[in-house]
């Protein structure tokens, strides 16, 4: 079985091999996993990819998941909020 952190690097290649260069840069690009108890967690940037992957692409996710020696695991979608900068010019504006 392959280690959990290392998964996402042979599921994001089958993933971009089977994906266009557009989907690939709307919806995969900025996915980044980690392992949370036997649940690889795939971070997304929106709720709209998350939407998107769970839509669209949750079948092909599955099977590249399962490819990489992940088929033991549960897959989780979660939008990741952590990373979102608020520009200084944002912060100073007056609220209503």
């Amino acid at each position: 079985m392959v280690a959990t952190s290392d998964l996402w690097i042979p599921v994001a290649a089958s993933l971009r091999q089977q994906v266009s260069d557009a989907v690939w840069q709307s919806t995969f690009s900025s996915v980044d996993a980690i392992n949370s108890d036997g649940t690889l967690v795939l971070k997304v940037p929106s709720t709209l990819v998350r939407e998107r992957i769970e839509g669209k692409y949750l079948a092909i996710v599955r099977d590249a998941v399962d490819e990489a020696g992940g088929s033991s695991l549960q897959l989780l979608i979660e939008v990741d909020t952590d990373d979102r900068v608020i520009p200084n010019n944002l912060l100073d504006a007056p609220s209503f």
